[in-house]
């Protein structure tokens, strides 16, 4: 896994095992790391030899909600299935942008 790679949401990094971890703008998908954020990839030594594998963005780094955040959003749509969402912030983090959301039913 070669640091300083452009990637863009959905691009498989590496494979995820003993050696290598998911960190923030990173998800775990068939035992394979992907990147959430459209950045540059880089990696931590973190403890018993494991890498931290993340993505950042520009200058600052990006919130994205994951699965257990609690986030605050207006519901923009409804109907019988499913109704659409726009998330405002994201735990204690207000967005500076706008993120899409859907809560089925």
């Amino acid at each position: 896994m070669a640091t300083g790679n452009i990637v863009i949401p959905g691009h498989r990094i590496c494979k995820h095992d003993d050696k290598h971890e998911a960190g923030d703008g990173t998800y775990v998908h068939n035992g394979f790391i992907f990147s959430s954020l459209a950045g540059i990839t880089s990696s931590t030594d973190i403890q018993d030899s494991k890498v931290l594998i993340k993505v950042t963005t520009g200058s600052k780094q990006s919130i994205v909600p994951s699965v257990g955040c609690i986030v605050t959003a207006r519901v923009t749509s409804v109907n019988p299935r499913f109704c659409k969402c726009a998330i405002l912030s994201v735990e204690n983090t207000v967005l500076s942008e706008v993120f899409r959301g859907m809560i089925r039913k």
